[in-house]
């Protein structure tokens, strides 16, 4: 009966079993898949007498695309009616890139809610646990760019004070 082998084997099939001892080689993995410290990033922006407009990006953070996600959390304290998408834009030069996927870990978020909520299960599953940002925005191979991780405004309505807490415990990629 042959042996299988798991990802931490080979790094040419990042989710699937690589076959039996004959056809697959002990080939060293990159350690933030099999160990490596687990990161934590966070930002808060303070949105008080500002009226946000639908369609503004608040850039809350940067992260290279082989970096990990293993959780992402939201925490809002708005007042009015305020929903959020969570994607990636590129960073560019001045944190000015295009948008990757503007709802990538969330869609519609109530930005009103003052709990501190676990995207992951909004868009993506636990089996996304651990994914490169690349694999999940559906690349088949690392593009090595940096991007900025924003909240977007979707609906907008007498906001007028409040913030946003975006929180996110990764591994960094290529560590």
């Amino acid at each position: 009966m042959p042996n299988y082998y798991s990802p931490h084997f080979t790094v040419d099939t990042p989710t699937a079993l690589v076959g039996t001892s004959a056809d697959s080689p002990r080939i060293k993995v990159t350690p933030g898949l099999r160990h490596g410290g687990v990161k934590h990033t966070h930002a808060l922006i303070d949105i008080s007498g500002t009226l946000l407009a639908t369609t503004q990006v608040l850039r809350m953070f940067t992260m290279k695309s082989s970096d990990r996600i293993l959780e992402m959390y939201l925490t809002n304290t708005h007042t009015g009616t305020l929903t959020f998408d969570v994607g990636i834009y590129l960073a560019g030069p001045t944190h000015d890139g295009a948008v990757e996927d503007a709802n990538l870990f969330a869609t519609i978020t109530d930005g009103t809610a003052a709990t501190r909520t676990a995207l992951f299960a909004d868009i993506l599953s636990d089996l996304d646990r651990g994914k490169a940002i690349w694999e999940l925005n559906g690349d088949t191979v690392d593009p090595i760019v940096d991007y900025d991780v924003c909240l977007t405004a979707v609906t907008v309505t007498t906001v007028t004070e409040g913030s946003s807490l975006l929180e996110v415990e990764y591994k960094a990629g290529g560590e």
